[in-house]
């Protein structure tokens, strides 16, 4: 019997990105950066979610509602050389504008903000103060993650903050081991995970299986596989299926291992449960 294997569009695009990565890969190194480019590097490195840890030295706690406040950055889609922020301060959300030049960071235009009244939000101010007296940044990598740090007129560090990455995730993976047991080739558990739109689909072993990825800052390459759903085949072998679908809902932190070729997954109390190696090309070719 024939399983459902991976969408053919989720391949197609893997196979495009993997193409477009191995054409960068082969230009020479020789002509030095230009400015724009410097800046579209720096820009792509402050992109995503970043969790605040630490505001002008204190650290900072989850607010009254179990949110961590949080600072995230994308792309503006009419001008490439700023970037549009958000932000939650425990109690009130901010958006707003910035533009990047090297290690320089500056507000474009007012920042606007919800006006909600709450009776404990000690970090609110601080944050707002913070957005409002930014200058210049740092970027530092410390094993998996990368820590922002923000900096006033005076030099003093008045944000630091907290990025998992998780980049080494998106790719398609054929599930090689599940709770301490080798699992068969044949039995085709494979997915592609794209956190840029924080999903995920594949093959459960007999069923098409969708979902959706929650990132928890809290946790050190924390994330979760949520809303997980898939068709309804019967097939001879569903217990590993359903042992698969159960490990993957336990899912709290992944790893990456032997340069990003496999991954292990990890629950709560940082046991590995799913053991990933990365599918080749030539693989996603023969599934398409």
């Amino acid at each position: 019997m024939k399983h459902f294997l991976i969408p053919t569009l989720a391949i197609a695009a893997l196979l495009t990105v993997g193409a477009c990565k191995s054409s960068q890969n082969t230009a020479s190194p020789s002509r030095p950066a230009s400015a724009t480019t410097t800046n579209s590097r720096i820009i792509d490195n402050l992109v995503g979610d970043w969790t605040i840890v630490d505001i002008n030295g204190t650290p900072v706690s989850a607010a009254s509602d179990g949110e961590v406040p949080y600072l995230g950055f994308s792309r503006n889609a009419s001008d490439p050389s700023l970037l549009d922020f958000y932000a939650y301060n425990g109690c009130n959300f901010i958006n707003g504008a910035i533009a990047i030049d090297k290690g320089a960071m500056k507000r474009v235009g007012e920042n606007t903000s919800t006006m909600r009244m709450c009776a404990d939000a000690p970090y609110e101010m601080a944050i707002a103060t913070a957005l409002e007296t930014m200058k210049t940044f740092r970027i530092e990598r410390v094993n998996d993650s990368s820590f922002l740090y923000i900096v006033n007129g005076a030099g003093q560090t008045v944000m630091t903050l907290r990025k998992h990455n998780l980049e080494f995730l998106d790719a398609a993976w054929r599930v090689t081991r599940l709770n301490g047991k080798e699992v068969p080739a044949k039995s085709n558990i494979l997915f592609v995970v794209d956190l840029q739109e924080k999903t995920i689909h594949g093959n459960a072993g007999c069923n098409v299986l969708n979902g959706a990825i929650a990132v928890d800052m809290d946790r050190e390459n924390g994330l979760q596989f949520t809303n997980l759903a898939t068709t309804r085949m019967s097939c001879p072998d569903m217990a590993l299926e359903q042992e698969f679908l159960q490990a993957l809902g336990q899912v709290r932190s992944a790893v990456s291992v032997n340069g990003g070729k496999n991954c292990r997954l990890r629950n709560a109390d940082n046991a590995t449960i799913i053991e990933l190696r990365k599918m080749s090309k030539d693989e996603l070719r023969e599934l398409d």
